[in-house]
């Protein structure tokens, strides 16, 4: 295992990250050193502050594993910033015989016994969850606790008072949140869901539970995609104009990844109706952006609609949402619309967008021309599209080149060298 080349780059929940690994003997040590792809729409940037891994390799897979990460999370347009501190440690222990291990492995045969609880235990319930909720919930890890509140699941929206109450830290407010989306049950969507909609004084909060309900992937229950399409429709009510956007672009990742079906449609349909529908153009600007997120070429037809009426205030919303949409269908649109005359004003978002996708050696050169822009801002977009191509035309390449000598600004000059450099890997 030691001798195998070790990965550069590698994902967790949050997204994609530059890795660094090297050897301590009998240990292997890693850290994290940059995040190149965020997961979660509504962030916009996630700075590691500080991280440090390392596990002990055996024949099989690894005798211990500790470690920590320090992360700052930004939230797009920077509106919230929120530094977290998460440390974990892993060791093996025996295996423990479990009457569970002589079970037959068809889950059809085990035998299935529902019971009704009673106002006796439900109290029960209540009197252990509070109890939990008085405790150091810090000091607990979000799977840890999430394991722990599992049993008591039937009571979780006795917990939607407590948030923002005095007894619970910032930090234990946090962890719960952070665990109740880990859950992610019928209830603890349910009471999220609450959270984001009860809290419109709380953006902290709010934000906490919008991002929560992103961690899942288990299908959502019917409550919570009924309150979440009121929601759409409706609106967030938030005192923070910036979450209302995150609202929107973070359902569109949520119905990407919880599967098709009859009632993730129906979140499809809410959002697609608020982007054509909507008297605000906030919330339709927003819900355009959303369909981006859902990676569902059903909205191929609306983004390419908005995306192609010239000076709207809506079409670079629209040119960005076709790049997020990672379809071929948006790609030839993007292509299409790079072929013709481009407005200034959407120049940036067109070349952002179709550096999402892997370009022909002639889309390549044509992403080129505007290297040579007066713009800085336009210059740096283009670059940043050829710095995203696995493999760079040589007129590209030239083209970036020539450049070099030609910049001023120290920015578009790095930018130049990173993207040349990286096409020699």
């Amino acid at each position: 295992m030691k001798d195998a080349p070790f990965p550069e780059i590698e994902s967790d929940t949050t997204g994609t990250y530059q890795v660094k690994y090297r050897t301590d003997d009998p240990r292997i040590a890693y850290q994290k050193n940059k995040y190149i792809k965020l997961l979660s729409p509504s962030t916009q940037q996630v700075n590691v502050l500080d991280s440090k891994h390392q596990f002990q390799p055996d024949h099989c897979w690894f005798e211990e594993k500790s470690g920590q990460d320090t992360l700052e999370t930004i939230t797009s347009g920077g509106a919230i910033s929120l530094n977290t501190h998460q440390s974990y440690q892993l060791t093996k222990s025996p295996l423990q015989t479990s009457p569970l291990f002589s079970m037959s492995n068809k889950l059809d045969e085990w035998q299935v016994v529902e019971t009704a609880l009673t106002a006796q235990d439900l109290k029960k319930l209540k009197q252990t969850l509070f109890e939990l909720i008085r405790s150091d919930l810090s000091n607990i890890d979000a799977h840890s606790l999430a394991m722990r509140l599992r049993p008591l699941d039937p009571v979780l929206q006795d917990l939607l008072p407590i948030f923002g109450k005095e007894y619970l830290s910032d930090a234990a407010q946090s962890r719960l949140l952070h665990a109740l989306g880990n859950l992610d049950s019928a209830n603890s969507q349910y009471l999220l869901v609450n959270v984001l909609m009860s809290y419109s004084s709380r953006p902290e909060i709010q934000f906490r539970s919008l991002r929560a309900l992103a961690y899942g992937d288990a299908a959502l229950s019917d409550q919570t995609v009924d309150s979440l399409t009121n929601a759409l429709q409706n609106g967030l009510e938030t005192s923070e104009v910036e979450l209302q956007n995150n609202f929107y672009l973070t359902v569109g990742s949520i119905v990407r990844h919880r599967g098709k079906t009859k009632r993730i449609q129906q979140l499809h349909d809410a959002l697609a109706i608020v982007a054509t529908e909507s008297n605000s153009l906030d919330r339709k600007k927003a819900a355009i952006g959303a369909l981006g997120n859902t990676n569902d070429v059903q909205h191929l037809g609306i983004l390419k609609k908005y995306a192609q009426e010239m000076r709207s205030p809506t079409q670079n919303v629209a040119i960005k949402a076709l790049g997020r949409l990672n379809k071929p269908e948006a790609k030839i649109v993007l292509v299409d619309m790079l072929n013709h005359e481009v407005p200034k004003q959407t120049v940036t978002s067109l070349l952002k967008a179709v550096g999402d996708y892997q370009l022909s050696n002639e889309t390549q050169n044509k992403v080129v021309q505007y290297v040579e822009s007066d713009s800085e801002i336009t210059k740096q977009a283009a670059i940043a599209a050829l710095a995203k191509q696995s493999e760079l035309s040589e007129t590209a390449r030239d083209s970036l080149k020539q450049q070099i000598t030609k910049q001023s600004d120290r920015r578009t000059m790095q930018l130049i060298v990173n993207t040349l450099e990286r096409s020699k890997l």
